[in-house]
């Protein structure tokens, strides 16, 4: 059995970051890997001991180990430019974590994890492109070789083009997780063996635990004879590093409140605000408050992504701002119905686009999505169909690539300190 490292596992904080991780584990476990998973967070940081203690209940065969750096965005200015500055002497070889060096390389692969990391506009991003890709200057040094899991991308400036192409060009295999993304990097790089594919999210396996979690605290909520739509929203900027403006909240209010009254006129029909990221608890509370005093509005606050995904299962529909929101729902065939800013980049247009499911932009002359919401609902046998049909061809497809790369590359002695 082959030993693979994963990294970087993202927290618990936002409950779509976690679904990348499990259909990581997911996949990797299905190809008989045995999995050594390294965290964005530090051994000593909370979210690092949330979420360890997360993935222990639910894969406890999985090796868990903290990350090179301390990049905690809830520490104060001067702990930030400290770590900040320790974490780029690492980057140059001083001050190295020999311990996470040696047991991130002692391995047969190493596999960049899944998301939407290679952007690249500023000094910031390079900032935080330089300490992603210091592993696999890890691994380049050590001879180990990598792949990248499947990745989404927005605008890559020239430092950021020159520091992502001598890891991506040494990379034996380098997935994106949509269209969109696959022709943007093809055109600005040119030596990159790379292959289309899906948000690991999508190849998650339902879990019986989880099953029991959602009808212990939520089958109350699902009355079975009424039409049931889910609703995530968000008024984050890319990264969730900050609020969107005014003018844009407030249009993503309207446009939410009116579609929601649209479907209070409707009998037998029942909806559901949903929180999975933290950050989304205000917004979310905001809508829930001018509805709560309605039969017909509930409010869920969920971060274990497992049992989320029960719940978009019992819906008929999801409104999602948030794009894991809509893969996970995706991901047990419930259709979907997007709405964007434009400035969240190539990810969400192309998700929906890969899955012929319509989407509105904030910045669009729209009103409300209810002629969105009314063709879903109308041809949902339809549409569901066409997305399981999709989910499993991909999901056999990056198997196959997987399994040819192990083969081509003899991934087959085991490190016996594992």
């Amino acid at each position: 059995m082959s030993i693979v490292s994963l990294i970087y596992t993202y927290d618990l904080k936002n409950s779509g970051d976690m679904a990348i991780n499990l259909g990581a584990f997911d996949l990797l476990q299905d190809l008989n890997f045995k999995i050594k998973a390294f965290s964005k967070s530090n051994e000593n940081d909370k979210e690092f001991q949330k979420s360890k203690a997360y993935i222990n209940e639910y894969y406890p065969k999985i090796k868990f180990y903290g990350g090179p750096f301390k990049l905690n965005r809830d520490d104060n200015k001067m702990v930030t430019v400290l770590n900040h500055f320790n974490g780029y002497l690492k980057t140059i070889g001083i001050n190295e974590d020999n311990y996470f060096i040696n047991e991130l390389t002692s391995s047969n692969l190493i596999i960049f994890n899944g998301g939407n990391l290679f952007r690249a506009e500023s000094f910031a991003d390079y900032a935080r492109l330089l300490a992603l890709m210091y592993p696999l200057k890890k691994a380049r040094e050590k001879k180990i070789p990598f792949i990248i899991f499947p990745q989404s991308a927005s605008n890559i400036n020239r430092l950021g083009h020159k520091l992502l192409n001598k890891n991506l060009e040494q990379a034996k295999r380098v997935f994106t997780r949509e269209d969109k993304s696959y022709h943007y990097l093809k055109e600005t790089f040119s030596n990159l063996k790379m292959e289309k594919s899906i948000d690991l999210a999508f190849f998650i396996k339902d879990n019986n635990r989880a099953k029991e979690k959602y009808k212990d605290r939520y089958s109350k909520f699902f009355n079975l004879r009424s039409k049931k739509i889910a609703i995530t929203l968000r008024t984050q900027v890319v990264g969730d590093l900050g609020e969107l403006g005014e003018t844009k909240k407030n249009k993503i209010m309207k446009v939410i409140k009116k579609t929601i009254e649209h479907y209070l006129e409707m009998e037998n029909t029942q909806l559901t605000l949903i929180i999975q990221t933290r950050k989304d608890k205000v917004i979310t509370e905001q809508i829930y408050n001018k509805y709560k005093h309605t039969s017909k509005v509930t409010l869920i606050e969920e971060y274990d992504c497992l049992v989320l995904r029960e719940i978009y299962r019992n819906c008929d529909l999801l409104i999602g701002m948030r794009l894991h929101s809509i893969i996970m729902a995706l991901s047990t065939y419930t259709p979907a119905v997007g709405f964007f800013d434009e400035d969240w980049g190539l990810k969400n247009p192309g998700l929906m686009q890969k899955f012929k499911l319509p989407y509105k932009f904030v910045e669009d002359e729209v009103t409300d999505l209810v002629n969105e919401c009314d063709f879903v609902i109308n041809n949902k046998n339809e549409i569901k169909i066409r997305i399981k049909d999709t989910v499993e061809k991909e999901t056999e497809r990056i198997k196959f690539s997987l399994n040819e790369l192990i083969t081509t590359e003899n991934l087959t002695a085991v490190y016996k300190a594992f």
